[in-house]
């Protein structure tokens, strides 16, 4: 089952920023329609990849890519930036009618825990997919 993980711009010296987002991956596109109707962004709007992974993902896949390499721009968010949609969904949670909420919700606290964690030491970050 794919998971969604945090990647940070740069490594914290002794910080843990292992997250197990599997129930998120699970239940994405459910999460996805409650962060629109909380007015948040959804949580794959976070989502970038390197140049080198998607180079390496369209040859295990057999894609070509038409555009040059460099035209491919990983993108960082602020930390605070998935804290509002991870801390929102949180609030959302206990009146949504999601199987498995108690998994999904340890899952976005472990989120928040690495956002925050990432907020106090000013590193930029972005959603990765682990198919």
């Amino acid at each position: 089952m794919p998971s969604l993980y945090i990647i940070l711009e740069k490594k914290i010296p002794n910080a843990d920023i292992y997250v197990n987002g599997s129930f998120l991956s699970k239940h994405n596109d459910e999460l996805g329609r409650m962060a629109k109707r909380l007015g948040v962004r959804p949580l794959m709007d976070f989502f970038s990849i390197s140049s080198e992974e998607l180079l390496s993902l369209a040859e295990e896949y057999g894609a070509s890519l038409n555009k040059p390499k460099a035209a491919h721009h990983e993108i960082w968010f602020a930390g605070e930036e998935g804290l509002r949609t991870v801390k929102t969904l949180l609030q959302g949670l206990p009146s949504s009618k999601l199987d498995q909420s108690d998994r999904i919700e340890s899952e976005l606290r472990e989120f928040v825990n690495v956002l925050e964690l990432a907020k106090a030491n000013g590193v930029r970050w972005h959603l990765g997919v682990d198919y």
